[in-house]
């Protein structure tokens, strides 16, 4: 879809494509926004494809739990 401006973790700046793509956990999926990096980074999953999935991150148990939504 095109290039945005990020600031990374250890405080440089990069540009990097973007694009849509489909996320699946289980049995939900979710047109999400996708960041395309390095081919040797990690793979994250974003705040945006967890709120669209309905979940959150438990950090104690290092796991995703359902989440519930909240709209304002």
């Amino acid at each position: 879809m095109g290039q945005r401006r990020f600031l990374l973790a250890d405080g440089s700046r990069t540009e990097l494509d973007y694009g849509q793509a489909w996320a699946t956990i289980g049995e939900d999926s979710v047109v999400t926004i996708v960041v395309f990096g390095r081919n040797d980074g990690p793979s994250l999953l974003g705040a945006y494809t967890l709120e669209g999935l309905s979940l959150a991150v438990d950090p104690v148990e290092q796991r995703l739990v359902p989440a519930q939504l909240i709209m304002y």
